[in-house]
């Protein structure tokens, strides 16, 4: 199983949507959510991950993640909020991090690009999963 820290709404949609592409003959590549049950909690019970004042639950939060080996971190950029949670993104995780956005503009990416930020998509699944893929080096066997 790959580890996967989503720090975006509705995390289970986008990890169960990629996981319907891979085969069940390399299910040992699926996908998880780290923490998920927490992280889920907290999204429906509050603001909390888009509000600053979190911002010692959050970086704890991505810390432990380092530590416990996730392999992938998806930071949804929610109208900029995305960009205080990248800023507690070690620098070994940046390169294992893919911003998503609905739709975005080549500017929008600039403050993630000057933290060292190089993967982008949108949340559609047809631009998201092959990213997320890549990123994780799956193996699709096709």
């Amino acid at each position: 199983m790959k580890k996967v820290l989503y720090l975006d709404n509705d995390s289970c949609y986008y990890i169960e949507q990629i996981n319907e592409h891979i085969p069940a003959s390399i299910s040992d590549e699926r996908l998880e959510l780290f923490g998920s049950s927490f992280v889920q909690k907290f999204y429906k019970n509050s603001h909390y991950l888009h509000d600053k004042r979190e911002v010692g639950f959050l970086s704890s939060l991505i810390e432990s993640a380092t530590e416990k080996s996730v392999d992938l971190i998806v930071i949804g950029n929610n109208l900029g909020a995305g960009i205080w949670k990248a800023e507690h993104v070690n620098e070994k995780m940046r390169g294992k991090t893919i911003i998503v956005f609905n739709s975005y503009k080549e500017e929008e990416l600039l403050p993630y690009q000057k933290m060292g930020f190089e993967k982008f998509s949108t949340r559609n699944i047809k631009d998201l999963c092959p990213i997320v893929l890549e990123t994780l080096s799956v193996r699709l066997g096709i």
